[in-house]
């Protein structure tokens, strides 16, 4: 654990979670693989976003509460800095990672309570 940064850690865990979703039901039709979308608030939305870009099994983001990462930033933010990887504030913000991810799709600003709206949509045309 003091290897690795917070953001690091729950990154790994997603793949993992995604991982585990690919794999544990590749015979049976519990699952549709290729309708993996992932969803979070503030950092969490955040870390959905960077492991949609890193990874194309997920077929599509939602993300509440969070525009851009000067939201996170801010005095009121109820984030710790320990959500993100050190640095790469600096290097990338919500437009470039919805970018690194096309052609699939981003929901921003998607509160939970619309959820049930939005994965029909995400998913439609997907692998």
């Amino acid at each position: 654990m003091l290897e690795r940064d917070l953001f690091n850690q729950r990154l790994c865990d997603t793949f993992g979670a995604i991982d585990f979703l690919s794999n544990r039901y590749s015979t049976g039709a519990q699952i549709d693989k290729g309708r993996i979308v992932l969803w979070g608030n503030d950092a969490f939305g955040f870390l959905a976003l960077v492991a949609a870009a890193l990874d194309d099994r997920v077929a599509a983001v939602g993300v509440g509460r969070l525009e851009s990462l000067e939201d996170l930033l801010g005095e009121s933010s109820d984030c710790t800095p320990m959500a993100y990887r050190y640095g790469l504030l600096h290097v990338v913000d919500v437009p470039q990672l919805v970018d690194l991810m096309r052609p699939r799709k981003a929901f921003i600003g998607v509160k939970a309570s619309d959820l049930s709206e939005v994965i029909p949509l995400a998913t439609q045309g997907s692998r």
